[in-house]
């Protein structure tokens, strides 16, 4: 049974506030995927464990679950033609590109670039997906001359935490903010002082609460479509914002490291 049936069928036997769910999820499905637990909570007044119970009543196993029932059920289909799929995907990439400019906040930039300025060693982790824009990072910060290095096996990633002091900078990052590795992870590096930045969509998430600064995306993405182009543009276009914003007040240092290690693998190039 569709999702759609299920509130209508079970809707007069919901309690007022599971009913506050149901309209909310019957008006708005095509934002509701998107949202993390905490964010729901929050945008509709109602607590998380009733939300849960929710989708318990519907016969889901939880909000996880519920999501992904959406979206599948939401999921179009369409055989367009070539000048079709080009046009949407630039039109998708244009519009994450827009919406991240409007999320990143300046302040919050210039935060993070003076954690990083004042970390001995700066750690990138990230899982899955996000593991591809913490490598991109060690890559980018690499070039301008920063001890950094991306890591993306939880394992090791909870190593490196166990290690961390109050001169290194841990960036998290982590579209939703709720993937349970990345929190462990920043919790244990918190512990041993370690100043850590959150590069997520949800400043309402448990790795935004467990940071010190926060850069928000806005690469949104469905339990069936992990891992896109899309979110990852966000996250390296945030990223580029980092660099960015280091190089500009490290100019002649990352202008003369850039030069080094470029120099370097000139010849790996011929």
């Amino acid at each position: 049974m569709e999702y759609r049936e299920k509130i209508e069928l079970n809707y007069d036997g919901l309690t007022k506030s599971e009913q506050k769910i149901a309209d909310y999820l019957m008006s708005y499905s095509d934002k509701f995927i998107y949202m993390t637990l905490s964010e729901l909570s929050e945008g509709i007044g109602v607590g998380e464990a009733t939300i849960v119970r929710f989708c318990h009543k519907l016969g889901y196993e939880g909000f996880q679950h519920l999501k992904f029932e959406i979206s599948k059920s939401t999921m179009e289909i369409t055989h367009a033609a070539e000048n079709s799929i080009v046009s949407t995907v630039r039109e998708n990439i244009i519009s994450v590109v827009e919406n991240t400019a409007i999320t990143l906040k300046p302040e919050a930039i210039a935060e993070a670039v003076g954690i990083l300025k004042a970390s001995q060693r700066i750690t990138f982790i990230g899982v899955g997906a996000s593991g591809i824009a913490a490598l991109e990072a060690q890559n980018r910060f690499l070039r301008i001359g920063l001890y950094v290095h991306a890591v993306t096996d939880p394992h090791f990633q909870m190593m490196n935490a166990a290690t961390a002091k109050p001169d290194d900078a841990l960036v998290a990052i982590s579209l939703s903010g709720s993937t349970t590795d990345i929190i462990e992870t920043v919790k244990l590096a918190r512990k041993n002082g370690c100043r850590v930045i959150a590069l997520t969509n949800s400043p309402l998430s448990l790795l935004s609460k467990h940071a010190d600064c926060i850069v928000q995306t806005a690469g949104k993405e469905s339990l069936l479509t992990g891992g896109s182009l899309i979110a990852k543009i966000s996250q390296l276009y945030a990223i580029d914002c980092l660099v960015t914003g280091y190089v500009q007040e490290n100019e002649k240092e990352a202008k003369a490291n850039r030069e080094k290690t470029a120099r370097s693998v000139i010849a790996k190039a011929e």
